[in-house]
């Protein structure tokens, strides 16, 4: 028997704002850090290097060869370096909400799949989806699979990442990241969450992919 699909149209739009500042800041954010602190430090490897190159040829025929490829390197660094700063920033704004408490402490004191869907359903009930609505859906299955799994929730695996059944609870910050990952993924393809909320140069990554066969219709 198929699973119920959720309207997610049918929650507040408190819910689409909390999701795209939570994965923005704990998500996203992470990853596009991770992502600038990797460019940077190639960019500061390119400027040694051309630099080096540079300083061979200085006096011969050939200096001045590599002027433009060390301008490039020191024009991209500072660049770099204000967007690593601007997400580090806004990462540093970030607080779980009351709803977020509530859940996790309900969920580190659950013995059963029941006090896991009690959670749950406490946590929508602040965004108008109630357990009616949630219960027995696709959406509610999915999440209390992936928070229920063995794997850690991580920037780059709470939303690929499959999940087996575990009997270790996991931290607040772990769980929560699993839950908001899932949760996200469910509102992008439903639209009640926009792609272009994603920070372009990670989109790449956490972008709903486009159904090729749709796309040769």
């Amino acid at each position: 028997m198929a699973q119920k699909k959720v309207d997610m149209y049918k929650a507040s739009k408190e819910m689409s704002t909390r999701v795209s500042d939570f994965m923005n800041k704990k998500v996203w954010g992470i990853t596009l850090k991770t992502r600038y602190q990797q460019e940077l430090k190639k960019q500061e490897d390119q400027l040694a290097f051309w630099k080096q190159a540079q300083e061979k040829v200085k006096g011969s025929v050939m200096d001045g060869k590599y002027d433009e490829e060390v301008k490039n390197a020191e024009n991209a660094i500072p660049v770099l370096q204000k967007k690593y700063e601007d997400q580090r920033k806004k990462e540093a704004t970030f607080e779980f909400t009351d709803a977020d408490k509530i859940f996790f402490k309900e969920y580190n004191n659950a013995e059963f799949k029941e006090d896991m869907q009690k959670a749950l359903y406490n946590w929508f009930s602040h965004y108008e989806l109630t357990e009616d609505i949630l219960s027995g859906s696709d959406l509610e299955s999915n999440i209390l699979n992936a928070i229920r799994g063995e794997r850690k929730g991580s920037a780059k695996t709470v939303i690929q990442s499959g999940a087996t059944q575990f009997t270790q609870k996991r931290t607040r910050n772990d769980v929560l990241t699993v839950f908001y990952g899932k949760l996200s993924e469910y509102m992008l393809s439903a639209g009640t969450l926009k792609a272009t909320e994603i920070p372009e140069d990670v989109r790449d990554i956490y972008a709903p992919k486009k159904n090729k066969k749709n796309n040769n219709k």
